[in-house]
């Protein structure tokens, strides 16, 4: 589930989960505080939750592609951030003058985890179609092929598949593939984010590339540089060299 992590459908859609952790946790002192302090204290954690989720998320997924697994752990990153959440959280109910023991403290830690590990499983079985009708709509199919669903790349015509760069630009994107360069008003990590591990990578904080050019490498002394179509050289950041070569590694054996 590492993509769309700050979009507003899936903090709206976590949110409910929030909503149920304050209407029904274990924690009998928090329940017995004025109704505004819970407030307070549950629009704190909400905040703490959604930084917090998107850090780690990124986090825990750039440890995976060092350590060369194709698979990120969600309930690695889901009990992270609830012991990072319980930990701001416990000196706030104490400054807002709720008083927690050990017990009801290690109940409220236990109680949301497994509450977000549900939302996160209901997401990614069945929300995200429904949150993001739009990344699952069906193409219409050539004459002389099978019908077949056909993922376009949200706020454009472009099949993910035909995708070769996504780079930043303004105050959008700029995509291109099958020859065109399109301009998207959308954030560049909400956008790259959003797509499949084994599409592409990020080789730079505001350029993203597709395997199907990230294959096409060259280096030039101590740098690393993607060769597109189009004869552009785009660099490799020396920091993300490693993983990135990691990362074609991995790719290439899922795919053999």
């Amino acid at each position: 589930m590492a993509h769309v992590t700050r979009s507003p459908r899936f903090l709206a859609y976590m949110s409910l989960f929030g909503v149920l952790a304050a209407l029904r946790h274990p924690a009998t002192a928090l329940s017995a505080a004025p109704v505004t302090v819970q407030i307070i204290f549950w629009a704190i954690g909400f905040v703490v939750f959604s930084v917090a989720y998107s850090f780690w998320t990124v986090v825990v997924f750039r440890a995976s592609m060092r350590l060369k697994r194709s698979t990120m752990s969600e309930a690695l990153v889901m009990l992270i951030v609830t012991v990072q959440s319980c930990a701001v959280l416990v000196p706030v109910a104490f400054l807002l003058g709720i008083e927690l023991d050990a017990g009801e403290i290690i109940r409220f830690a236990l109680f949301c985890f497994l509450l977000f590990e549900v939302g996160a499983y209901v997401y990614i079985a069945w929300a995200d179609r429904i949150l993001f009708p739009e990344v699952y709509q069906s193409a219409s199919p050539a004459p002389d092929r099978a019908p077949g669903l056909e993922i376009f790349f949200r706020g454009t015509d472009l099949p993910v598949s035909e995708l070769e760069t996504i780079s930043a630009r303004d105050n959008g994107i700029e995509v291109t593939g099958l020859g065109r360069s399109l301009f998207v008003d959308r954030r560049f990590g909400g956008a790259v984010a959003e797509l499949p591990v084994d599409l592409g990578f990020k080789i730079h904080r505001s350029v993203w590339v597709s395997l199907k050019v990230a294959t096409n490498v060259i280096r030039e002394d101590r740098t690393l540089l993607v060769v597109l179509p189009d004869g552009r050289r785009l660099p490799v950041a020396r920091s993300r060299q490693q993983e990135f070569e990691n990362w074609l590694q991995l790719v290439a054996r899922e795919k053999t």
